[in-house]
């Protein structure tokens, strides 16, 4: 069983949420963030990235959380932000059509330490000890964990109950409707939540290790720890895995220094190749491929010999594509850390990967279909790790719109 908790917030007054809130834009989209920040005084992303307000400068967390810190303070002083008790809320998007909706509240540092909210994902601990510092400096998070779990009847029937109140944020921004409740019934709806025996992250590993290990750290600091304080929680929004919506993770390779027709004979040991010339590939089932090159698309088909349905992660298309493509073929060698490899998730479309490779921004690209969610949970379930960008799922929160507070 998990421990959950209604969650401590500091919340944007209902009327300007849409301003101060944020899309929580991830470093590939850094120049949006600083033309947001620039034009609005009020954005969280003041406080979520305040070394933007320092033109050339390499994030400094001891230097720059501190100016994040006097943002958050002017915010509560002005009246822009409140400080608000704890409490479970309903947050609802709609958008491009589909639904999203889940229970946010604070789940305890042990249920992801001990594996019963389960990962799928390794964290690099220089981004770790960043999230730690900021979390030391301004005791808040500035957006919940993602976690999907099987949806229940009881679940299912409190929060249509809370959705039929008037609801506390309720704005269009983007082309998004945000809807957000606050629970009348948290306490009965955490108690719910904890008969779960286990639940799967789907965005947000970084946060749910850095929040582990800065509990870890508040306990050593702490002679009455108890477990119970805030620092012990962190704010988790809970999704049913039948309304998490995943998306492709496309890949472009720079810096080939192989020849077209040495890279399509090694490719051709693994794969079946179909030319598509001029017509761009995007996969409509598992274990196909796309290939733009030299201004021609190709669909790639795995041979039955590389497939291997029965093993969760060895199946994943993700992970074909690195054990029989970017490493043999394209000397690939680490996805983590290998410069010469980007990402471009699916929602940029693939006209995207093909002009980046057309304008010689990359050399090659690559379109696969998406991982589901039924394979992150079978990953997660042996404790294996999926190679990194496997994913992009959505509902993505906005940063700023329920901020978590970690004081006590």
């Amino acid at each position: 069983m998990l421990n959950i908790v209604p969650v401590k917030t500091i919340l944007p007054r209902p009327d300007i949420a849409d301003s101060v809130s944020s899309e929580n834009f991830d470093a590939q989209n850094k120049n949006l963030s600083i033309v947001e920040m620039s034009r609005n005084p009020y954005s969280y992303l003041h406080v979520a990235k305040p070394h933007l307000n320092f033109p050339d400068e390499k994030k400094n967390v001891p230097k720059h959380f501190p100016f994040a810190l006097k943002k958050l303070e002017q915010f509560l002083e002005e009246g822009i932000m409140k400080k608000m008790p704890a409490s479970v809320f309903i947050y609802r998007q709609i958008k491009d059509g589909r639904v999203y909706q889940g229970i946010i509240a604070g789940a305890h540092s042990d249920d992801y330490k001990e594996n019963r909210i389960r990962k799928h994902e390794n964290t690099r601990t220089d981004k770790e000890l960043e999230m730690i510092g900021a979390m030391e400096i301004t005791h808040t998070v500035g957006t919940s964990v993602l976690v999907a779990y099987h949806q229940t009847n009881e679940l299912e029937e409190l929060t249509a109950k809370e959705v039929q109140q008037p609801p506390y944020f309720d704005f269009v921004k983007s082309g998004v409707r945000h809807t957000v409740w606050i629970a009348r019934e948290g306490e009965i709806i955490c108690l719910e939540l904890s008969r779960l025996r286990k639940a799967y992250i789907a965005d947000g590993h970084h946060r749910s290790a850095s929040l582990v290990k800065y509990a870890e750290k508040m306990k050593g600091l702490n002679p009455n720890h108890t477990g119970k304080e805030a620092y012990n929680y962190l704010q988790t929004y809970f999704v049913p895995d039948h309304l998490v919506h995943i998306f492709e993770f496309n890949r472009l390779v720079s810096g080939v220094d192989k020849s077209w027709y040495k890279i399509m004979k090694h490719i051709c040991d693994h794969f079946t190749v179909d030319r598509k010339k001029k017509e761009p590939y995007q996969p409509k089932k598992m274990h196909n491929f796309g290939m733009y090159l030299e201004g021609e698309w190709f669909k790639l088909k795995a041979k039955p010999d590389i497939v291997h349905d029965e093993d969760p992660l060895l199946s994943l298309d993700v992970q074909i594509l690195e054990d029989y493509l970017l490493k043999p073929v394209l000397d690939i060698k680490d996805s983590k850390t290998d410069e010469r490899l980007s990402f471009a998730d699916g929602t940029k479309g693939i006209a995207y990967l093909q002009d980046r490779v057309d304008r010689k921004k990359a050399d090659i690209a690559f379109t696969l279909y998406p991982t589901r969610m039924d394979q992150v949970k079978a990953v997660a379930e042996i404790n294996a790790t999926m190679p990194p960008k496997s994913t992009w799922i959505e509902p993505k929160m906005r940063t700023g719109l329920i901020v978590q507070d970690l004081t006590e």
